[in-house]
């Protein structure tokens, strides 16, 4: 088969819909070596460097200049000069004219977010996205959620029939299933200047990842000796609010990092005592799998997807109560035999969400819409 992927983020995003574009194409070229693979992006970069893979990029000027135009309206032209038999869009979108075409056509969606939580997006984003999405999946022949609770969603709020829709389940980045030597980890904490013991939390610092409830659930510990954490990409309201809440008690030990190398992420995970994801909503939470494989505890949201990801011995909260997510900390900081089991338990589950599986069950997908 020769199959085209809408490769932009695997080449531009080094985190989120890059992680997740990287490991599929990855894990298909390693399974079925067989098929052509096609990767369609707007330039090539640093961040991807895939060996004996085709990689088109815009030809002509205009197309260069205007790469989204490109993206959207005039690849389809190069799709078929090309050869491609099945496209797959791997973030919400499907070229336009690929409809005329006899090209069979796969779309990911990741999450409806904007719908389900429309005031933390501008209303001219909202339009844009609907319209793409909605279109992209009319038009798909196959739709890929990344979890049930994105199936459900997308026969919710799109009315797309069940039938339609296949979940498959993202996988994480190999290098976070290795286990590192404790000088390795070493090395990278030096580098950050990461405190010796600390709570991890992943992700942008926005109002749905609930960061200002987990510092809140954070100064109610009694333990003086652990750090909080925080990685991710900052905005700026929601940060007053936190940085308002931060006081004198806690100040010194609670850290922010926007800019880590993703090779360090592994290193930062491993050394952490447990992950504190309690989001409001995701489309799948991959930290919480990178946690699992890292081989620590995550404490999350009992709402949503998450009890699919992170399995029978992760620990749920309520995202808003305090308490709650303060007493789920402190029972792992107090009890180490409770922390490691936890963590053997997790990582035994997480087995499950691997480079085969998720190549396996594509391949089946490319060859129903194929034939």
């Amino acid at each position: 088969m020769n199959i085209g992927f809408d490769a932009k983020r695997a080449f531009l995003n080094q985190s989120g819909l890059g992680n997740y574009s990287r490991s599929l194409i990855d894990s298909l070229v390693q399974f079925y070596p067989n098929n052509k693979y096609s990767l369609f992006t707007t330039k090539r970069t640093k961040i991807y460097a895939p060996e004996n893979l085709s990689i088109i990029t815009p030809s002509s000027f205009i197309d260069r200049k205007i790469s989204s135009y490109w993206r959207t309206y005039n690849l389809t032209r190069d799709l078929i000069k090309n050869d491609i038999k099945i496209y797959h869009g791997l973030s919400h979108e499907l070229p336009i004219g690929i409809e005329k075409t006899k090209i069979a056509c796969v779309v990911t969606i990741h999450d409806l977010i904007f719908l389900r939580y429309p005031d933390t997006y501008s209303s001219i984003d909202r339009k844009i996205y609907i319209q793409k999405i909605k279109r992209s999946c009319n038009v798909a022949h196959k739709i890929i959620a990344i979890s049930e609770q994105t199936k459900q969603d997308i026969i919710e709020f799109l009315n797309i029939p069940e039938s339609k829709i296949d979940v498959v389940y993202q996988n994480c980045d190999n290098a976070f299933k290795t286990l590192l030597s404790a000088d390795e980890r070493k090395k990278v904490m030096l580098r950050y200047k990461l405190p010796s013991r600390y709570i991890l939390s992943i992700g942008t610092v926005e109002e749905r990842k609930n960061i200002l409830t987990s510092i809140k659930a954070f100064k109610k510990l009694k333990d003086n000796n652990i750090s909080f954490v925080i990685i991710g990409r900052q905005k700026k309201k929601y940060m007053d609010l936190i940085k308002q809440e931060i006081d004198s008690s806690i100040d010194s030990r609670v850290y922010f990092y926007e800019n880590i190398n993703f090779k360090d992420f592994p290193a930062i995970y491993q050394s952490a005592e447990l992950l504190l994801y309690p989001s409001l909503f995701e489309g799948f939470g991959i930290p919480i799998i990178e946690a699992l494989y890292s081989k620590i505890p995550v404490i999350t949201s009992k709402y949503g997807c998450f009890p699919e990801v992170g399995g029978n011995n992760s620990v749920y909260v309520d995202p808003l109560n305090i308490d709650e997510i303060r007493n789920a900390i402190h029972g792992f900081l107090i009890d180490n035999k409770l922390k490691n089991e936890t963590s053997e338990k997790g990582y035994n589950f997480v087995q499950q969400f691997n480079n085969k599986s998720m190549a396996n069950q594509l391949q089946k997908i490319y060859e129903s819409v194929g034939n």
